[in-house]
């Protein structure tokens, strides 16, 4: 018991100064979001005549553009990006696993959302970053970004500014990146998973015996209302 007790009194010493740090003006607010390609606080953000703030939805999403992602199904070609501490990213993390895709679909992955290995957190910065450098292979259709490839912190939103100049919605994890387009295909977990899990994905699996189909169609009724 004593020694727990200088641990309890650093633990209110550190949420203490949290809740002072969060007084400064310059304190972050939250998450990102780009308004034609320029990075703000998503906080910021005017709500609508009600005070209600409007979360935007994810854009690169949608049963076309699954359909399209699983046509172009390859080993190699496709990157995901996410944050192991996100539930909504690390679900496609899991399926991935899964279904034995680590050979066939790229990981990298972003620090957690507190990080102050870089005197700064990462809310305080731009948001989403990479906690590696960059794959080369990842960004050869993209040459814009080949002058931050190498430097760390590399921002996530940078692939969305490289897919859409004026891009406006939010920076979010898992990204579902194309290396032959240089572009974001997926950026809603949902949509992830499902493609991860179709067949053009699971044909790629580096296992002999990969986890089954996991949206079968007698259950995808209750997966729908899980998921809303």
């Amino acid at each position: 018991k004593p020694l727990a007790q200088p641990v309890q009194a650093q633990a209110w010493t550190n949420i203490e100064m949290l809740l002072l740090l969060r007084k400064l003006p310059f304190w972050p607010k939250g998450r990102k979001i780009l308004i034609n390609g320029e990075v703000i606080d998503e906080a910021d953000i005017t709500p609508d005549q009600q005070g209600h703030f409007q979360r935007a939805s994810s854009v690169f999403q949608g049963e076309d553009a699954r359909k399209a992602v699983e046509r172009d199904a390859a080993p190699g070609r496709f990157f995901i990006f996410a944050c192991r501490g996100c539930p909504w990213a690390h679900r496609a993390i899991l399926m991935r696993h899964l279904k034995g895709l680590e050979d066939a679909v790229p990981l990298s992955t972003t620090e957690g959302w507190w990080p102050f290995s870089r005197g700064m957190p990462a809310v305080a910065t731009g948001g989403w970053r990479l906690d590696q450098p960059l794959p080369p292979a990842t960004i050869a259709a993209a040459p814009d970004l080949k002058l931050y490839a190498e430097a760390l912190p590399f921002y996530l939103w940078r692939l969305y500014t490289a897919t859409d100049p004026k891009y406006t919605g939010r920076v979010t994890v898992p990204i579902l990146w194309d290396s032959h387009t240089g572009k974001v295909r997926l950026n809603d977990s949902a949509d992830v998973i499902r493609v991860l899990n179709s067949p053009a994905f699971s044909s790629l699996s580096c296992r002999e015996h990969a986890a089954p189909d996991l949206y079968p169609s007698c259950l995808r009724e209750e997966i729908e209302l899980v998921n809303e």
